[in-house]
């Protein structure tokens, strides 16, 4: 499904989240091939096609069609009901850790209301559950972020509102 609307949409109720359950719909069966920890300890995945990228300076790296971040949000990794390793721990634990779902499939992205608690599975049965922290609405920071082989970014963000805007065009406010 493309959809090519700008979107800003405030989540009030379970049928609030179809639009983004629709647009994201694609994501599933693609495999995350890298997982990268970035600036903040916030965790970056790497989804789908290969992409190289154009500046010159990063000719040798490659980016998902699709990139998943964390953002500041607390996540945990689950197998089994047990949790192999979460965001509460130091980086160099959890960066190992996390590399256990590399080359698997995405098998569903499920984000639930009203928690805004969102479930990735993967094809080999592990869970990343990203936990937003709702009574910290007074953030400006996305709870995760989307981007889209579109050239778009989903975020879902503090105050129940979640939103679908061109990833490539400077926000002028």
């Amino acid at each position: 499904m493309l959809i090519n609307s700008y979107i800003t949409e405030s989540i009030k109720q379970e049928q609030d989240l179809q639009i983004l359950r629709d647009i994201v719909k694609p994501l599933l069966g693609q495999i995350c091939w890298s997982i990268e920890v970035s600036y903040g300890d916030e965790l970056n995945f790497h989804i789908g096609e290969q992409i190289p990228y154009t500046n010159k300076k990063l000719k040798n790296y490659k980016r998902g069609s699709w990139v998943f971040g964390t953002r500041g949000t607390d996540w945990k990794l689950i197998y089994q009901d047990q949790v192999i390793t979460s965001s509460v721990l130091n980086v160099e634990t959890f960066e190992k850790k996390i590399k256990v779902i590399e080359g698997s499939k995405i098998s569903n992205f499920d984000i639930h209301y009203p928690s805004l608690v969102l479930t990735i599975t993967f094809s080999n049965n592990y869970h990343l559950i990203i936990l937003p922290d709702l009574e910290d609405d007074d953030s400006d920071v996305a709870y995760w972020e989307l981007f889209t082989p579109e050239h778009m970014v989903i975020e879902v963000n503090p105050k129940f509102t979640w939103s679908y805007l061109p990833s490539n065009i400077p926000i002028i406010n």
